[in-house]
């Protein structure tokens, strides 16, 4: 039941990550010219390393543990500025580090840590990245046969969720 909860609520997280890319791609397309969308691209990239650090802009958040729920959030804010800002990035990547610090906000709830972040990378690589099976195979890889189930539940309760609630 917890980790139905647990995925229920990172599968909902990378819905809003998703909302987020294809509001912040209307918002630039309404600019007039590619120059101005930079420009914006730089000065909101800019307030969001004010807001929430300077790692949520690089990797070196993969060895920041102090607060996951902050980092999962400005890192996915941050990926989406620079992704549609028009610099090269990849979404995979931030994918795994925001679920993987979702899952750990969950396990200071007192749930179990390498549940809750294979939990929580599996949800956030099927309902991002709409690749479930991807999202099953990658805890398991890393975890082993052990992360299977709750990798099974995290991808399919995100993917349910985001073709349910998908913009196309």
């Amino acid at each position: 039941m917890n980790n139905l909860f647990l995925t229920t609520v990172i599968g909902g997280a990378g819905l809003g990550m998703y909302f987020l890319w294809k509001l912040y791609g209307k918002l630039l397309r309404r600019v007039s010219s590619v120059f101005l969308s930079f420009a914006l691209s730089g000065v909101v990239l800019c307030g969001i390393s004010i807001v929430f650090g300077s790692e949520v802009l690089g990797l070196r958040g993969v060895q920041n543990g102090s607060q996951p729920l902050a980092f999962a959030l400005g890192k996915a804010m941050s990926s989406v500025v620079t992704i549609e800002g028009g610099d090269s990035a990849g979404f995979f990547t931030p994918c795994v580090l925001v679920g993987k610090h979702l899952g750990m906000a969950f396990s200071q709830l007192g749930f179990n840590q390498s549940v809750c972040v294979a939990v929580g990378i599996s949800a956030m690589i099927s309902s991002v990245l709409n690749a479930p099976l991807t999202a099953i195979l990658l805890p398991v890889e890393l975890w082993g046969v052990s992360a299977l189930i709750p990798a099974v539940l995290g991808s399919t309760v995100s993917y349910l969720i985001y073709r349910c609630f998908r913009i196309e």
